[in-house]
C-alpha cells in the first residue's frame, strides 16, 4: 500500500481539511454524515497550536473489504492517530450500502407467498438487517427470517421470500414471538342408539343416575317438569302396574318412580322391565296424577299439559311415543299382543329337603324370604283343586313360568270354571305344576320341591342376574 503525506498549518488546515476530507470520502465512495462530521471538528481541535498535521491516503481496497483513512496529528513532539474503518457491503444488485455502527436489528413484518399454500405471516418476525441510524430508513433488501416458526401443518413454499417495502423507525431491539399455529380436536360425541334418536341418550343417562334396569320387555318415561306423571302397565293375567304395585307375578318390576312428593325433578324418569315377559296382551298408559306448580313462569299454571315421551323395546326393536297430558288425565301409548320368552315372575324354587318341613322352614335353610300366602307346593299325587286355587306350571328347561289359574288351565287343556281332579300325568314333560297353599303350618311331604313368591330383585338375584341386566 502506498501514502502520500502532506503538512500543514492550523490556518491551512481550518481552510480545507474539511474540503479535504470529502475528496477522501469521494474517491473511497463514502458519504460523510453523523460521525464523519465530528471527525473533522475533532481534526481541528487537536491542532489548535498551529501544529503539523499529516493526513495518510491508503490505496483503494478491492469490494467489500475495509478503507481506513489515518489522520495523525504532532503536538508537542507526540503523536495522536485517529482511525475509522468503513466498511461497504455488497448487496442486490451489486449495489454497496453502508453499514452503519451499531448494527440494529429491525423488526419487518414480512408476508410469505406461495403458489401452492399461501401463508400469511401476521406476527412480527425478527429479522437482522443493516440499518443507517438516521431513521426512519427504507429497507428494500432481502431479509433473512431468523426467528423460529412453528407450523402443526405441513407447508411446502416453493416461492423465495419476497420483503414488502416497510418504513421501520429504529428504537431499540425486538424480539419477535414464535409464530404458533394451533387447533382445539372437537369434543367426541356420545353415539346415538341404533334407531338414531337422540332422546336414547337421555334415557340411558337417567337410567344410569337412577339405577333402573332393562330386560326382554322394557317401557321408560320421560318428560321436562317437576308435574308427577306416571307409567301405567296392565299385564296380560290382568295385574296392574303402577306405583301403588310395583311388582307383578308374572316378573314386571316398576323400579323408579318419581316427582311423587318433595324434591321434584325437571328430569325425571319412570320405568318399567320384565327381565323375561310372558306372551299375551299388554296395555301401556301415562297419568298426570299431580301437575305440580310453582312461582317459575313456565311451571306457573297447574292446568298445563305436560309433553312426554316414552321408549318401548320389544322383541328386539325400539319404538317411540310422543304426547301431552294434562292434570287428572291419562294417555294410552301402546297396546300389543307380545310373544314372549316366558315369564321368570317373581319366584324362586326351593329345593326338596329329605324329611318334612314347612314352607318357613324351608326358606330359613336355602337363605329365601317368607310371606304366609306366598308359598306353593309341587303336585306329586293325584289332587282335587277348587276354581280358587292359584296355579303356576314352571318349565324346567326355559326356567321359565306359566302363572294364573286360567292360563294353566289353558295350557293343561281343561276347564278353567270348574273344579279340577289333577294328576302327574296331566303335566306336561319337563315341566313342574306348583299349587298355592295359604297354610302356614302345612307340612310339606319330604322330596317335595317348593316355590316361594318374592320380589323381582330377590327373584332374579337367584336366576343370575348378568343374563337380565340387572343391578
Amino acid at each position: 500500500m502506498s501514502t502520500t503525506t502532506n503538512n500543514f498549518t492550523q490556518d491551512q488546515l481550518e481552510k480545507f481539511t474539511y474540503q479535504r476530507l470529502v475528496e477522501i470520502c469521494k474517491s473511497n465512495d463514502i458519504t460523510i454524515k453523523g460521525k464523519k462530521a465530528d471527525l473533522v471538528q475533532l481534526i481541528i481541535n487537536k491542532n489548535n497550536n498551529n501544529s503539523t498535521t499529516t493526513t495518510t491516503k491508503a490505496t483503494k481496497k478491492a469490494k467489500g473489504e475495509a478503507t481506513p483513512i489515518t489522520t495523525t496529528v504532532e503536538q508537542d513532539g507526540q503523536q495522536e492517530q485517529q482511525e475509522e474503518e468503513v466498511t461497504t457491503t455488497t448487496v442486490s444488485g451489486n449495489k454497496k450500502r453502508k453499514a452503519p455502527e451499531p448494527e440494529t436489528t429491525a423488526e419487518v413484518p414480512v408476508e410469505v407467498t406461495s403458489p401452492v399454500a399461501p401463508v400469511e405471516v401476521a406476527a412480527p418476525v425478527e429479522a437482522t438487517v443493516p440499518v443507517e441510524v438516521a431513521v426512519p430508513v427504507e429497507v428494500t433488501v432481502p431479509v433473512e427470517v431468523t426467528a423460529p416458526v412453528e407450523v402443526t401443518a405441513p407447508v411446502e413454499v416453493t416461492a423465495p421470500v419476497e420483503v414488502t417495502t416497510v418504513p421501520v423507525e429504529v428504537t431499540a431491539p425486538v424480539e419477535a414471538n414464535p409464530l404458533t399455529t394451533s387447533e382445539t380436536a372437537p369434543a367426541a360425541a356420545v353415539a346415538p342408539e341404533v334407531d338414531g334418536d337422540p332422546d336414547n341418550e337421555v334415557i340411558q343417562l337417567r337410567m344410569t343416575r337412577e339405577g333402573c334396569n332393562s330386560g326382554e320387555l322394557h317401557a321408560s318415561l320421560i318428560w321436562h317438569d317437576i308435574a308427577d306423571l306416571d307409567l301405567h302397565v296392565i299385564t296380560p293375567s290382568g295385574e296392574h302396574l303402577y306405583f301403588g304395585f310395583k311388582e307383578s307375578r308374572c316378573g314386571g318390576w316398576l323400579d323408579r318412580d318419581m316427582n311423587a312428593g318433595y324434591g321434584q325433578s325437571t328430569e325425571p324418569i319412570e320405568n318399567i322391565f320384565w327381565a323375561s315377559a310372558g306372551s299375551g296382551k299388554y296395555k301401556i298408559y301415562v297419568n298426570n296424577f299431580n301437575c305440580h306448580s310453582n312461582s317459575e313462569p313456565r311451571f306457573s299454571d297447574r292446568q298445563r299439559s305436560v309433553p312426554f315421551r316414552v321408549r318401548l323395546l320389544k322383541e328386539g326393536k325400539t319404538h317411540w311415543f310422543d304426547g301431552s297430558v294434562k292434570h287428572g288425565q291419562s294417555v294410552t301409548c301402546f297396546e300389543f299382543n307380545l310373544k314372549g320368552g316366558g315369564a321368570v315372575g317373581s319366584f324362586v324354587v326351593v329345593p326338596p329337603c329329605d324329611q318334612p318341613a314347612t314352607f318357613q322352614e324351608l326358606c330359613q335353610k336355602n337363605n329365601v324370604s317368607y310371606r304366609q300366602g306366598e308359598g306353593y307346593y309341587a303336585l306329586k299325587k293325584k289332587e282335587d283343586i277348587s276354581v280358587a286355587k292359584d296355579m303356576v306350571l314352571h318349565n324346567t328347561i326355559t326356567d321359565t313360568f306359566t302363572i294364573g289359574h286360567v292360563d294353566v288351565c289353558t295350557l293343561l287343556n281343561v276347564p278353567i270354571d270348574k273344579p279340577l281332579t289333577l294328576t302327574p300325568a296331566n303335566i306336561p314333560a319337563n315341566c313342574r305344576l306348583f299349587v298355592q297353599s295359604t297354610s302356614h303350618n302345612r307340612k310339606i311331604p319330604k322330596d317335595t320341591h317348593v316355590l316361594m313368591r318374592v320380589s323381582v330383585r330377590e327373584a332374579l338375584g337367584f336366576r343370575h342376574a348378568s343374563k337380565y341386566n340387572f343391578r
